[in-house]
């Protein structure tokens, strides 16, 4: 039995309740058929906030697991889970005194994710001989360039040394150039016919993560002193397949929503790197793990941000690995290469390398839940500004990286479709971004579009619909065009023809394009994987109890760690005190599964 997400973002959910609840017939008694709809109504509202499961309390546990067992809709399961569950809808899972209500199928994918991740971690890697030389090369490089920084020197060896590693941290604390010595150490440990395949969520951040480690590459090649031999990077920077959306590593299917690798026709990869993974939701998670083949995989490694915003699916993965701390009886650490083994599955990068103190500050700020030392570091560097929309629309458009001077360079030096001059276009766009809340409502994105290209066509006399330097962002996917949600194309028009370019070097007109909408300014969950140089976080009063639970000390951080040097925030003081008062929490039982049956998991034979 499954049930569409869509129906309860619409918040259908009593409905879906009561079809549930038919299928038990009559068993349940009057009273009893409305204790179960309020409960599974609860578990359905759990989901769309993006919870995996719902946490039952102490108090009602026992006569709800009675009701819900009653309705032979569910099974119960205590302590260890069993490698299959019961193909009931419900499943109810108690542990160490916690009780968890779930969909059969989202319990499933947390437990094929625990699961996943214990066949990885079963058995240490063996080093090759050349390891220790390995090391002392990357010590000799940090004596003369102070690169990598000690973190990422740890993480580097810890992903030497297992099969499984997440790395976490914020903007500016290296994880690019962590993931570059990685790879390299790899290479040298391995050879240069590694398979190696690094994907995102999006291909907004796969693009990014493929420009970052291209000009890291260039880096180290100018001014690394002694300089690593990068020769080896040639085969994958060379291959644009080696990089793409999770989605497309997977397989899309047109018309299907299974993938073409799974746990029966598995990925062919030695080492796979995936970026942003915060933004992954539990059920791709899980569909990506199921695909890798654990008798060949050699490294996985998870990228992310632990404080950024979770994906908008159900789940809360990520942040639930980086948070989880396995002990081992009977393991002690061997040596100063061994011992991370036996802390935690993640790499903590703290160390900031962005000279920006003001944006470094602030987000430091959002993170303490310091509402008094924001408002003071916001005044002190006067970055807090009046939420008013003539004044704000202004600024978009007049500022030194604002949209008439991005429209006027566009029309002025653009004069071909070639990949430099697309190339030259997107790194124009993205000078600025106008990030808001959500989509609707008079200061969100719908209408700040609106407003702003009401003043743009007027400054520029424009009457046609499209013109050169319209942007637009996809808001559905089309596998056949090779587009999805989040994509951003930018219209040029010359000789009369009309375009809309993507970064991936696709171009299509208008007219067979995907349902779209202006992307002057966009959401805050939709600029994750992204950066600009500059930044207006545009929070307005929430309306309704659904808005004011999006606005979020996550939300926040998320917005102002977009920017590399400038953030503007157009709110009210009791917005951003709101905000930070309000920390996103999901209910997830993949922490209590790693706490209560993860003594296997580093239990090597």
């Amino acid at each position: 039995m499954s049930f569409c997400k869509g129906a309860v973002m619409q918040n259908n959910f009593l409905a879906i309740s009561q079809q549930l609840l038919n299928l038990s017939g009559d068993i349940l008694g009057e009273v009893e058929r409305i204790d179960f709809l309020t409960t599974v109504n609860k578990l359905y509202l759990s989901l769309a906030n993006g919870s995996s499961c719902l946490e039952l309390t102490e108090d009602n546990s026992a006569a709800t697991i009675k009701l819900l067992i009653k309705s032979n809709l569910a099974v119960a399961y205590i302590g260890q889970l069993p490698t299959e569950l019961q193909p009931l809808p419900l499943s109810i899972w108690q542990v160490n005194g916690r009780v968890y209500l779930y969909l059969t199928r989202y319990l499933s994918y947390e437990y094929r994710i625990y699961a996943s991740i214990q066949q990885l971690l079963a058995h240490q890697v063996v080093q090759p001989n050349n390891f220790m030389m390995i090391v002392d090369t990357l010590k000799n490089l940090q004596q003369r360039n102070n690169l990598p920084n000690q973190e990422q020197f740890d993480a580097i060896i810890k992903s030497c040394q297992v099969r499984f590693n997440l790395i976490t941290g914020g903007p500016g604390t290296g994880k690019t150039t962590t993931v570059m010595l990685l790879l390299w150490a790899l290479y040298q440990l391995y050879g240069s016919k590694l398979k190696v395949k690094i994907c995102a969520p999006t291909g907004k951040a796969a693009i990014r993560v493929r420009d970052s480690m291209s000009a890291t590459l260039n880096y180290f090649k100018q001014d690394v002193q002694d300089g690593l031999d990068v020769a080896c990077f040639t085969d994958l920077m060379s291959d644009s397949a080696n990089f793409g959306t999770v989605h497309k590593l997977l397989g899309t299917q047109n018309n299907s929503i299974y993938f073409r690798h799974n746990h029966n026709k598995q990925l062919d990869v030695d080492v796979l790197i995936v970026d942003e993974s915060s933004m992954i939701g539990l059920p791709l998670f899980s569909k990506l793990l199921d695909a890798i083949d654990y008798s060949k995989i050699k490294h996985v490694i998870f990228l992310g941000d632990q404080n950024q915003l979770s994906s908008v699916e159900e789940g809360y993965v990520f942040a639930s690995l980086v948070n989880l701390q396995i002990e081992q009886e009977n393991c002690s650490p061997k040596d100063l290469l061994d011992f991370m083994r036996y802390r935690t599955l993640a790499s903590d990068l703290r160390i900031s390398n962005r000279n920006n103190a003001k944006i470094t500050t602030i987000a430091a700020a959002v993170l303490a839940g310091d509402s008094r030392l924001l408002l003071h570091r916001l005044a002190q560097y006067d970055l807090l500004k009046p939420l008013i929309m003539q004044e704000l629309l202004q600024s978009i458009l007049h500022n030194e990286y604002g949209v008439i001077n991005y429209l006027h360079s566009i029309q002025q030096n653009l004069t071909s479709y070639s990949a430099d001059e697309v190339k030259q276009l997107f790194a124009q766009f993205n000078q600025q971004s106008n990030l808001c809340a959500t989509n609707n409502g008079f200061f969100r994105a719908v209408n700040v579009n609106q407003e702003l290209e009401k003043l743009i066509k007027l400054q520029f006399s424009l009457k046609d619909e499209w013109y050169s330097g319209r942007p637009i962002m996809i808001l559905q996917n089309d596998y056949s065009l090779d587009l999805f949600n989040g994509d951003i194309g930018i219209c040029m028009i010359i000789d009369k023809q009309i375009k809309v370019l993507f970064e991936n070097g696709k171009s299509f007109i208008p007219e067979i394009l995907p349902k779209y909408s202006l992307a002057y300014a966009i959401t805050i969950h939709k600029s994750q994987g992204s950066e600009y140089q500059s930044v207006n976080v545009i929070l307005s009063k929430a309306s309704t109890s659904a808005s004011a639970m999006l606005l979020s000390m996550e939300l926040l951080y998320t917005a102002i760690t977009r920017a590399k040097t400038v953030v503007n925030i157009f709110t009210d003081k009791d917005v951003l005190v709101r905000a930070l008062e309000n920390k996103v929490t999901r209910s997830s039982g993949l922490i209590a599964m790693f706490g209560f049956m993860g003594n296997q998991i580093i239990a090597a034979d």
